[in-house]
């Protein structure tokens, strides 16, 4: 799937990176439709569950949002 080889390219670019997925809206609601480690699809989840975290701001700002390992933990 090329959107699962650019999770990969991802990761090879952003040498901080261990996880990576791509979310898309689908009927207005975000789904994750690729990912390189389930940790991805666990954060994913729970963002919607609490309709906060990075995902979130992402898809309704349409901005990047960068979160590093420390934002991740809390």
């Amino acid at each position: 799937m090329i959107l699962r080889q650019v999770c990969r390219q991802v990761l090879g670019a952003v040498p901080e990176a261990d996880a990576a997925g791509v979310t898309i809206l689908r009927d207005g609601r975000p789904e994750t439709v690729a990912c390189i480690r389930d940790l991805v699809l666990d954060v994913e989840r729970e963002q919607r569950r609490c309709g906060d975290g990075p995902g979130m701001v992402a898809v309704s700002t349409g901005e990047v949002v960068h979160v590093s390992g420390d934002e991740a933990e809390r």
